[in-house]
C-alpha cells in the first residue's frame, strides 16, 4: 500500500515535504490524496515555486502557506471534484471543528471511511488535526512507511527543524 501512496505524494505541492495518503478498507483503496500547499496569492493545487516554512520547524508556521495535509486530502477525496473552497476550509492552519469535518461528508462517505486504515507516505508523524480528522471520520489507524519517514524525519534533524 505504501507503493501507492508513494506514487499519490507525486502530484503534492509542497515543497518541502511530499506526503502522499492512501485508505484502505478491506484490502482495498478507496480514497487517496497528497499535501497541498497554498501561500499567499495561491490556490490549493497551484504550482508553487518558494516555501514560506522551508526552513522552520515541522508542525508550525502552517498559516504561511495553508497546507491541506495527505491525511485530510485523501479523507476528502473520498468524494471527487470538490471545489477549491471546500477544500479550503479545511487548511491545516484553520483547524475545523468536529461537527464542520461531519458536515463535509454524507452519510455514505462517512460509512464507507469508517473502519479504515491510512497508509502515509513522506512524514513520520501525524499532528494533532490530521489524528483529530480522521477520528472524526472513524478511520481506526493511521500507518507510516518508514522508509520515507526516517528520511524526512533525518532531514529535519539535520536542518534544526524537527
Amino acid at each position: 500500500f505504501f507503493a501507492i501512496a508513494r506514487e499519490c505524494s507525486q502530484g503534492s505541492t509542497c515543497l518541502k515535504t511530499k506526503t502522499g495518503a492512501i485508505i484502505i478498507k478491506n484490502g482495498q483503496n478507496i480514497s487517496s490524496g497528497c499535501n497541498l500547499c497554498a501561500p499567499k496569492g495561491h490556490n490549493h493545487g497551484d504550482s508553487v515555486s518558494e516555501c514560506p516554512r522551508m526552513a522552520i520547524k515541522t508542525g508550525t508556521g502552517y498559516e504561511l502557506c495553508r497546507p491541506i495535509h495527505a491525511e485530510v486530502m485523501s479523507c476528502l477525496n473520498i468524494r471527487q471534484n470538490r471545489n477549491p473552497e471546500e477544500l479550503a476550509q479545511f487548511a491545516s492552519h484553520l483547524e475545523p471543528t468536529r461537527e464542520q469535518i461531519i458536515n463535509a461528508f454524507t452519510l455514505g462517505e462517512r460509512e464507507r471511511l469508517a473502519g479504515a486504515t491510512l497508509y502515509l507516505v513522506g512524514h513520520y508523524w501525524a499532528c494533532e488535526g490530521c489524528r483529530r480528522f480522521a477520528e472524526t471520520v472513524s478511520i481506526t489507524d493511521i500507518q507510516f512507511d518508514e522508509l520515507t519517514g526516517k528520511e524526512t524525519e533525518d532531514r529535519y534533524k539535520s536542518n534544526n527543524i524537527t
